[in-house]
């Protein structure tokens, strides 16, 4: 599993295939953790490799069991979702504000698509066991006959930045020689709300002295 930062989001990410058996269903996982606030926004991107897309229903089930069919039984005689994982402009991506469903496009769906469900179900929900906790995105296949292989998927999150939470900080300096402080520093005892990552900044200057201050909290 894999996480970061993207514009506005916070995104959790799996890129260890996964196979999905003949007519049966796998769930992936990611733990989200660190939203200090309500969700705002849920998208969804993937990459599926199935003779049969047709076969396949996708769905995206959240920690307190939540549920959102992404898609189910589309594709025609069309083979897979995405065309490949190493960018999101090659993979099947779900998001509410998509211009175009799922329901009304051919596989092997490489684009952004309206879910057949709306994710927007997930909006208010926030801490422990609804928006932090374990993600599950699950592939059932309900045709017999064919087996195929979840690629990759990520799990994008937008939640509401609050103010993060801040603590005074001390440090004993010796006359005459120089305080290193390596980062985090000033941020080590501090907390970020909304999954943000943090920065610090000097809002006046020493009386005495000089300070070179760094905003990852090292001085």
């Amino acid at each position: 599993p894999s996480a970061g930062q993207s514009p506005g989001y916070v995104w959790y990410g799996i890129s260890t295939p996964v196979a999905i058996p003949d007519a049966a269903s796998v769930d992936s996982l990611v733990f989200v953790d660190g939203l200090g606030s309500a969700i705002l926004d849920v998208r969804v991107s993937l990459h599926i490799i199935h003779p049969a897309a047709s076969d396949l229903d996708v769905s995206l089930l959240g920690p307190d069991g939540t549920a959102v069919d992404l898609t189910s039984d589309n594709g025609a005689t069309g083979a897979n979702y995405g065309a490949g994982c190493t960018s999101e402009a090659d993979r099947t991506s779900f998001d509410d504000a998509g211009a175009v469903s799922i329901t009304g496009s051919a596989a092997p769906f490489v684009g952004t698509f309206r879910p057949e469900q709306a994710l927007g179900v997930f909006a208010g929900k926030a801490g422990p066991g609804a928006a932090n906790g374990v993600w599950r995105l699950r592939v059932a296949d309900d045709t017999v006959g064919e087996t195929g292989t979840l690629q990759c998927w990520t799990l994008f999150v937008a939640a509401a930045m609050t103010a993060p939470v801040s603590f005074d900080d001390a440090y004993v300096a010796v006359s005459g020689t120089p305080l290193v402080v390596a980062a985090p520093g000033v941020l080590a005892n501090d907390t970020s709300n909304g999954g943000g990552a943090m920065t610090a900044a000097v809002v006046s200057p020493p009386t005495h002295g000089f300070l070179d201050f760094a905003a990852t909290g090292g001085f």
